[in-house]
């Protein structure tokens, strides 16, 4: 498979036959996604009840880098979707989800080989743009390989992923989580070595923090400080002395 070209437009399609051209999300875009995403829990009568929602600001993201649609039958006269007004408001409240979540659909692969002491790496999987056929093909491995975070880096991830604030007080009120993202981009950019799967135009990608898509270096990042998993082994049951 070819690398994941990082600049230029993005190319989607649908099974259904519909095809989509986004501009490049930039790291702007990104941040005010996050910026959007709800993440609060509200307290009522001494019962806390949480409430994440992130599926708004991602069709949001989604209609501001839609440039253009295809497959989709005209009215009588019209031989663009772009000549009819408002055109992005009508389209089906369906694909605007699916689009969103398209610019969203990068995952973490999991078994990757261990690095080298010192080093971490973190492999990515995602779509990205359709062949010719409009198939959306799925690009892995995407390896990002990083120096380890040092103790102050990982202490400035902490204090941010832990911040909230209290809106209407304690007993009755609701709590506001503030994201990390914007921590977690400038640690990416700090500790970031190299990368493998991507390329820019055309060619490898010798700058990562320049280049880097900023959902791939939020979701990299993030990996470097998950704990590790255990296997707690349970003692046998010794013998009762005669």
């Amino acid at each position: 498979m070819q690398p994941l070209e990082l600049t230029g437009q993005r190319k989607l399609a649908f099974a259904s036959g519909h095809r989509f051209t986004l501009s490049q999300i930039t790291p702007a875009m990104w941040m005010k996604y996050y910026s959007s995403v709800v993440n609060t829990a509200e307290t009522r009568d001494g019962k806390r009840f949480p409430h994440f929602e992130y599926k708004p600001a991602l069709v949001e993201l989604a209609m501001n880098a839609l440039i253009s649609a295809e497959g989709y039958k005209l009215p009588a006269g019209v031989s663009s979707l772009a000549d009819v007004p408002d055109w992005k408001a009508k389209l089906p409240a369906g694909h605007r989800m699916a689009l969103g979540e398209m610019l969203g659909a990068c995952t973490v692969v999991e078994g990757a080989d261990e690095a080298e002491f010192g080093f971490d790496d973190v492999t990515l999987q995602t779509i990205w743009n359709c062949d010719a056929d409009g198939a959306m093909l799925m690009h892995r491995p995407l390896v990002h390989h990083f120096a380890n975070p040092s103790f102050d880096q990982e202490r400035r991830y902490r204090l941010q992923s832990a911040r909230f604030a209290v809106v209407g007080g304690s007993k009755g009120g609701k709590t506001m989580y503030y994201g990390a993202q914007k921590v977690l981009v400038e640690i990416y950019d700090e500790v970031i070595q190299s990368v493998e799967g991507y390329a820019t135009n055309g060619g490898p990608v010798e700058d990562p923090a320049k280049w880097m898509d900023t959902s791939h270096k939020v979701l990299a990042a993030l990996q470097l400080f998950k704990s590790a998993p255990t296997q707690p082994v349970e003692e046998e049951e010794q013998p009762e002395a005669a």
